[in-house]
């Protein structure tokens, strides 16, 4: 497996800090990518790339059998993408644990490989992790993993985590944090 850096348009987006001298928290957004229609690979980018909260990273892990995606990367200079160039392709959950082995943010955002963010999904989902900090603060210091999902939904662990078929999921995008994710290494399903 070969990582590389790849890189955007150079976007200035809107700075949001939600602590005053603290850092803001990364968001670590994964897509595995298979042979994906190049217009709608750029669209999912784009839509990243042009968010509010400008606190991520996109790291793509491409299994293709062919070049056609690594080849749309050399056209992004954005330093927060990190594009890998798997060997083989293992499926959606393999393919998104080597995206997960590369991340670095304080959560972790599941994103498909055709599908596109609105241009404040980032900041929103701040925003709600922002308004829940408390409750996860006191959940946290208790020894509970608590999971966020785009639905502005707070899920406790435990809770049904098939992400296909969960009634407890209603969007394409999902996000968790990451000591949840990491610390579990939950299969992941096509959450599409």
């Amino acid at each position: 497996m070969t990582v590389r850096s790849a890189g955007g348009y150079g976007l200035q987006a809107a700075c949001i800090l939600f602590h005053q001298g603290e850092q803001p928290e990364k968001i670590s957004i994964l897509v595995p990518a298979y042979e994906t229609d190049t217009m709608h690979f750029r669209e999912m980018i784009d839509s990243v790339l042009v968010q509010t909260y400008p606190h991520f990273e996109l790291i793509i892990a491409d299994a293709s059998p062919s070049d056609k995606l690594e080849k749309e990367m050399q056209y992004y200079k954005d330093e927060r993408i990190c594009y890998i160039r798997l060997s083989q392709n293992n499926g959606i959950s393999e393919n998104t644990n080597a995206a997960l082995d590369a991340a670095t943010g304080s959560y972790i955002g599941l994103l498909d490989h055709d599908d596109t963010l609105e241009a404040d999904a980032l900041y929103r989902m701040m925003e709600a992790i922002e308004d829940e900090k408390k409750k996860l603060s006191d959940d946290i210091s208790r020894g509970k993993k608590r999971m966020v999902f785009s639905s502005y939904q707070t899920l406790m662990a435990g809770q049904n985590l098939n992400f296909r078929y969960s009634p407890d999921t209603i969007s394409d995008y999902v996000m968790i944090g990451q000591g949840s994710i990491k610390d579990n290494r939950y299969n992941f399903a096509d959450y599409d």
